[in-house]
């Protein structure tokens, strides 16, 4: 959401986000682009949702809530809920070829790891990612521990992960899904296939198209003031006409602490991944402020170290200077 610019080659240029903008050519085989749909550093929501109603979307359906809404795990009192209106977005296919792969109540059958499943979109516009979803993934019946499963379409490539549940490394992976990207392809087929030979559940695989001309550059919230950027420190003036959560566009870590008119105020996850804080209507001085974990610490425990160190060679020298003195005294006695 807050990635502004990408430096590309040409071989990784089929990974850039939809509507990147070339800004120059770097030299040596490497391009700059520009991400016009970019989130600001700070910004504000005036709704929320809460995280296991979030859980339950569509792939689409969590773009959408991710682009218009805050998801907490907490509810928000002072705001509303946000409902989303997002379309499913799915679109049927046919499958051209399932030599070797049959997928059957409920189970796909893979006989060899060099067969393909072969999917066709009835339809795939060019200004439309497309999205795989693998919906019931699970594993752990077939007596494998883990798989990967390969989805090529056009230059793009993708891996999703499978590991069975009684896998010392399991990690729940539930109904995997993967972008695609662009629709329209010359060849518009989609190829999938699998590691490991088995059988493994598998409801179904989904397509979904999500109509990318509906996007538009974000734009700048005037809501937010004076935004200052320093070593460590986010600072800025808010002015919300209602209640609202403010989002700091950075990975929420415990390190960072946020001041509201210089009272110290709680924050929480957004997104799953962003740093957010209610704040009521009206003007507000905002700063955040990064602080190193156990810093004060390492510093104190290094003056205590450089002081030991420096008592340490303050006693030798003494003490070889006291050795000397000795033998000078035993040398005048004889």
């Amino acid at each position: 959401l807050g990635v502004k610019y990408y430096i590309t080659t040409d071989s990784t240029i089929q990974y850039l986000p939809y509507g990147a903008e070339f800004v120059k050519d770097l030299g040596e085989g490497y391009y700059l682009y520009q991400n016009p749909y970019a989130r600001p550093m700070v910004y504000s929501y005036d709704s929320y949702m809460l995280k296991e109603d979030y859980d339950h979307l569509n792939v689409l359906q969590k773009q959408d809530a991710a682009l218009n809404t805050a998801t907490v795990d907490a509810p928000q009192e002072m705001l509303s809920l946000y409902k989303n209106t997002k379309e499913e977005g799915e679109i049927s296919y046919t499958i051209i070829d399932s030599s070797g792969i049959q997928l059957k109540d409920g189970k796909i059958i893979v006989d060899s790891a060099e067969n393909y499943l072969e999917l066709l979109p009835d339809k795939s516009p060019e200004d439309s990612e497309l999205y795989l979803e693998l919906q019931g993934l699970e594993i752990t019946s077939s007596g494998n521990q883990s798989i990967e499963v390969y989805i090529n379409y056009g230059e793009v490539s993708r891996t999703v992960s499978a590991t069975a549940k009684n896998y010392t490394w399991h990690y729940d992976n539930e109904d995997p899904w993967v972008n695609l990207g662009l629709g329209g392809k010359e060849d518009d087929t989609v190829y999938l296939s699998f590691s490991t030979p088995g059988t493994y559940d598998l409801k179904s695989i989904r397509l979904y198209q999500n109509n990318l001309e509906e996007l538009s550059p974000v734009p700048e919230d005037d809501e937010i003031k004076d935004l200052i950027f320093e070593t460590n420190t986010i600072e800025c003036e808010v002015v919300f006409e209602e209640d609202k959560i403010l989002n700091f566009n950075i990975p929420y870590s415990d390190n960072w602490t946020l001041y509201v008119d210089g009272k110290e105020t709680e924050t929480f996850q957004v997104n799953d991944l962003t740093i957010g804080c209610m704040l009521t209507k009206g003007n507000h001085s905002i700063t955040m402020i990064y602080r190193t974990p156990y810093l004060k610490i390492a510093a104190v425990g290094t003056i205590i170290g450089w002081l030991g160190f420096s008592a340490a060679i303050l006693l030798y020298f003494r003490g070889r200077k006291k050795d000397a003195g000795c033998r000078q005294e035993a040398l005048q006695v004889d």
